[in-house]
């Protein structure tokens, strides 16, 4: 086997690609193009392993399985046991359906296709991303999916077409850099996970193993040089961030940076090489592999533990605990392995190996096939989980109702069936969500009534959702439930919707907070409005819609939203309990709730009177015993995500709904 001459600034290189991407994805702001250390490996790894390849290649000593041989020692003994350590974290700490997703990326990962399966899973800059303990693992499979092909590659140009080997090389830079180029623009996640438009960085460092940039002739030449890819490398650390387009042209940046250090510092005289020849960039640089393969687990699970982003205390801890890990890991699995201190022969390494990666695949399969192996959970962590699918039974027939069947007066009935429908309920989703404590109450007292919903759709005349196209049927179905009500002589309705989120949107810092809820006018339609326009549309929504119902002589019953929370409740819920922790994090008291909902109020307020009221729940939910409003009953969780209340809960609340079923009693 050839071996190619050590270079310290190389493994100083490495130190300045991985502390970079650790930084980032630990979430220091200044770091804010940390993720081009990837781009960064690419490059050194094409470098190395060309020199390498070509060496044996042209020494008649290469052969495949050596090569293999030796990535297997390289690459799969920290990668098992970190894929290990992720499984038990996970088996601890997370949800079934987010560990059932990790099975999943772990066999992708065994497989080394994890760049695929997260291309058809999330973006790489996307928040789920902090439930993807294996999301790393997809730039280590575009390199094992770029070792399995190269070699062949060359091998076969150098035997059949030597001449041809280096223009070949190029040809397939240009390729790859064109589809890079070329795909930014029209597929620009498939661009950043696939081998093929990847490809051309670590052929970037392939074209220098193979010679075709000569030696800088000076001294001074190779000191502007180097400064010059230290330069680039350092502008896209902390200049691009997560909005740049990125690989496509941005990438060529850290890339050529790379080049250009690995280039100039060949004969290792330039101040920069001596820098990153230093002995603590050089050790960071030895342990570089582990501490990039531990660090986003630890940040993962860290965040899933703490429920929260990663504060200052959090931020170090997690890069201490990456640190300590990295280096227990390099001395004591990656270079006792790559030493053949154990497993010394091929054929103990593929015993040994084999039956690591046979144990990860079963526990990965056992882990998918269960759906998560849900029976580790408590009962009591199953409980809050089960919320989540706590949805009104009627959901499918009742809400998103077409104009058609409102016409026809086919709404979903409730209360006795022998008897005409003396109360409507009309809203959105959340009017959907009360429905259960609402056909309690109605089967209780013997009232018929009638209900209909559109999710996402307040129940507001002359307003609609603009960033909607305009075959979002929300305007056609409230004024067909405003005519259907007019003809049809009932006499209550019930309105219930998410009003503080279509007046001001959704909570900052939530859950969903990327869900856009603002109202607008027609005129608005296309564009987004902003906050305080949605608040104007919103009070314009309510001047015409209650004067209108009012005329009618309908005596109308405005249910106001029950607190929100910026947490998945059932699954903040289940979290807390599988991690022992409180519900303090996520809960929140009465005068938070009314400072929230304190406009919508305040909008309504001015039409309220002997026949029009304001039925708030939170008197319910925030009762002045309790400290914080309430977020379960009996250890049953009232709502099934951030603001939608379960069907238990709705039920639990049919009693806040009391007064409407009163006020028809009283009517008789």
């Amino acid at each position: 086997m050839s071996l190619i001459k050590y270079r310290r600034d190389i493994d100083g290189l490495r130190a300045l690609a991985v502390l970079p991407v650790v930084f980032f994805h630990a979430g220091i702001d200044v770091f804010s193009g940390g993720f081009v250390g990837v781009d960064i490996f690419f490059v050194i790894s094409g470098f190395l392993i060309t020199s390498i390849l070509i060496k044996d290649i042209q020494a008649g000593t290469f052969s495949l399985k050596n090569f293999y041989e030796r990535r297997a020692r390289r690459i799969l003994p920290a990668l098992f046991l970190v894929c290990f350590l992720s499984f038990a974290a996970g088996a601890w700490l997370l949800l079934p359906f987010d560990f059932n997703d990790f099975s999943q990326s772990l066999l992708a990962t065994l497989g080394f296709a994890s760049n695929i399966h997260f291309y058809g899973d999330i973006g790489y800059f996307a928040g789920p991303a902090d439930f993807k303990p294996l999301l790393h693992t997809w730039s280590l499979a575009v390199e094992e999916q770029f070792y399995i092909f190269f070699p062949l590659i060359l091998i076969a140009l150098y035997k059949f077409c030597p001449r041809a080997l280096k223009g070949a090389v190029v040809v397939l830079l240009v390729i790859s850099l064109s589809l890079n180029l070329w795909g930014i623009e029209h597929n620009a996640k498939l661009t950043f996970y696939f081998l093929h438009t990847r490809a051309w960085e670590l052929l970037f460092g392939a074209i220098l193993a193979l010679g075709l940039l000569p030696s800088l002739p000076s001294r001074s030449l190779r000191q502007v040089t180097s400064l010059i890819g230290l330069g680039l490398i350092l502008y896209a650390t902390f200049t691009f961030t997560h909005q740049t387009l990125f690989p496509g042209y941005a990438a060529i940046i850290p890339a050529l940076g790379a080049l250009l250090l690995i280039w100039s510092n060949d004969k290792q005289d330039t101040i920069i090489a001596a820098i990153l020849s230093w002995r603590p960039f050089v050790f960071i640089g030895l342990i570089s592999y582990s501490l990039y393969l531990w660090h986003w687990p630890v940040i993962v699970y860290t965040k899933i533990y703490l429920d929260r982003p990663l504060d200052q205390m959090a931020i170090a801890f997690v890069l201490a605990l990456s640190l300590i890990g990295a280096t227990l890991s390099w001395r004591f699995v990656e270079q006792i392995v790559r030493r053949k201190q154990i497993w010394p022969t091929r054929k103990s390494l593929s015993y040994g190996l084999g039956g690591v990666f046979a144990c990860i695949l079963i526990l990965g399969l056992t882990t998918d096939l269960t759906d998560g192996l849900p029976n580790r959970l408590s009962p009591t962590a199953l409980t809050y989980l089960s919320a989540s699918k706590d949805l009104n039974p009627d959901l499918e027939e009742c809400n998103r109702i077409d104009v058609k069947r409102i016409k026809e007066g086919r709404l979903c009935p409730m209360g006795p069936s022998d008897q005409a429908p003396r109360f409507l309920l009309w809203g959105d989703s959340h009017a959907d969500a009360i429905m259960p404590g609402i056909k309690k109450m109605a089967e209780a007292t013997q009232i018929a009534g009638l209900h209909a919903s559109f999710s996402d759709c307040p129940p507001l005349l002359g307003v609609i959702r603009p960033e909607k196209t305009s075959s979002y049927q929300c305007a056609p179905f409230n004024q067909a439930m405003f005519d259907f009500l007019k003809k049809s002589g009932i006499k209550t309705l019930i309105l219930a919707a998410r009003w503080n989120g279509y007046a001001q949107g959704a909570m900052p810092d939530s859950v969903d907070n990327t869900t856009y809820m603002l109202v607008g006018l027609p005129q608005d339609r296309g564009r987004s409005v902003t906050k305080a326009e949605s608040k104007t549309n919103f009070k314009y929504g309510i001047a015409q819609t209650l004067p209108a119902l009012q005329e009618l002589g309908v005596n109308i019953w405005i249910v106001e939203q029950a607190p929100a929370y910026k947490k998945h409740l059932p699954n903040a819920l289940t979290r807390a309990e599988i991690a022992g922790k409180s519900f303090s994090a996520f809960t929140q008291a009465l005068p938070s709730h009314q400072a929230r909902s304190s406009f919508v109020a305040d909008a309504f307020a001015p039409y309220l009177n002997d026949t029009t009221h304001y039925l708030r729940l939170s008197d319910t939910f925030c009762p002045q015993t309790e400290e914080n409003c309430l977020l379960t009953h009996d250890g049953i969780p009232l709502y099934r995500d951030s603001h939608h209340l379960s069907a238990y809960g709705s039920r639990w609340v049919a009693e806040a709904f009391a007064p409407v079923f009163t006020s028809l009693r009283n009517v008789d």
